[in-house]
C-alpha cells in the first residue's frame, strides 16, 4: 500500500499529477490519477451515495483513504472512525481534519462496536476471496 500512501501525499502537497499505475492479477494495468481520491460529495457516485445515506449511529470508515467519505458522514452529524492499513492515507486523513483517523488492520482493529461498517470502492477487496468474506462477516467488530 505505500506507493498508493505516498501518491496521496504527493497530491497533498502539490503535486496534482501524482498518479497510481494499478496492476490486476490478470496483468491489465490502468493509469489511476491521485486526484480522484480527493473527489468532493458532488462527485461521488449514485452506489457511494446511497451507501452514505444508509449509513447510521457509530461509523467505521474501513479503508477510508484520504477519508472523504468520513468527512461526508461527519458533516451529517455521525460519529466516524476512519481506518486505512496506510500510514501515508492516515497522514492526509489528519491534515484533512479528520482527527479519529488510525493506522491499522481491519482483522486485528479494537476500538469498540459500530452500529455501521463502512466499505466503499475496493474496500471489500481485502478480503481475498468469498471463503475470506466470510471470515470477515463472522468476526466481531470490537
Amino acid at each position: 500500500m505505500e506507493p498508493y500512501g505516498l501518491a496521496l501525499l504527493d497530491y497533498i502537497r502539490g503535486d496534482r499529477s501524482a498518479t497510481l499505475i494499478v496492476r490486476r492479477d490478470d496483468d491489465q494495468e490502468a493509469r489511476l490519477p491521485a486526484g480522484v481520491f480527493f473527489r468532493g460529495a458532488s462527485e461521488f457516485s449514485a452506489i457511494e451515495q446511497e451507501a452514505l445515506e444508509l449509513c447510521f449511529g457509530r461509523v467505521l470508515d474501513i479503508g477510508a483513504g484520504t477519508g472523504r467519505h468520513s468527512l461526508n458522514l461527519r458533516s451529517r452529524g455521525l460519529k466516524t472512525v476512519a481506518l486505512d492499513i496506510a500510514p501515508e492515507a492516515v497522514e492526509v486523513m489528519k491534515k484533512n481534519g479528520i482527527a479519529d483517523a488510525w493506522c491499522g488492520d481491519i482483522f486485528e482493529f479494537q476500538s469498540g462496536k459500530y452500529d455501521t461498517l463502512l466499505l466503499l470502492l475496493h474496500g471489500i477487496g481485502m478480503v481475498g476471496d468469498m471463503n475470506g468474506l466470510a471470515v470477515f462477516w463472522t468476526t466481531p467488530a470490537g
